[in-house]
């Protein structure tokens, strides 16, 4: 089996409500696809990107999901950016771990905000 045909076997054949095609092979402990291509492990995603838009993967920089969805691999949904870009993004859909949000966070809104007051 050709590697191309191998990789599309491991993704749903019809999308979703959202349009996205998942990964339904294996994956990573942080959620997203794995794929053995090349002699070493990809991402799912990036992978798809690479053979729907046959960009080099030594080219790639950082291919994001535009609809926030780690296992998916469809096309349209993937966009290749910088890492800059990638995080900017995160942030404006509201992933970004600020705040009252990031688990490790001492403070909480409120003592801010009362902090801010005082000084």
């Amino acid at each position: 089996m050709q590697d191309q045909e191998r990789f599309w076997s491991k993704i749903e054949k019809k999308s979703n409500v959202n349009g996205c095609r998942n990964w339904i092979g294996g994956t990573l402990p942080n959620g997203y696809g794995s794929f053995y291509y090349n002699k070493r492990d990809h991402t799912a995603h990036r992978i798809a990107y690479h053979f729907a838009y046959n960009v080099p993967l030594d080219q790639l920089k950082i291919v994001q999901h535009l609809c926030n969805n780690r296992l998916c691999c469809e096309p349209t949904h993937l966009r290749n950016g910088s890492q800059k870009e990638n995080l900017q993004y995160m942030s404006e859909c509201g992933r970004s771990l600020i705040g009252t949000r990031n688990p490790i966070s001492k403070l909480t809104d409120e003592i801010i905000i009362w902090i801010n007051t005082i000084y």
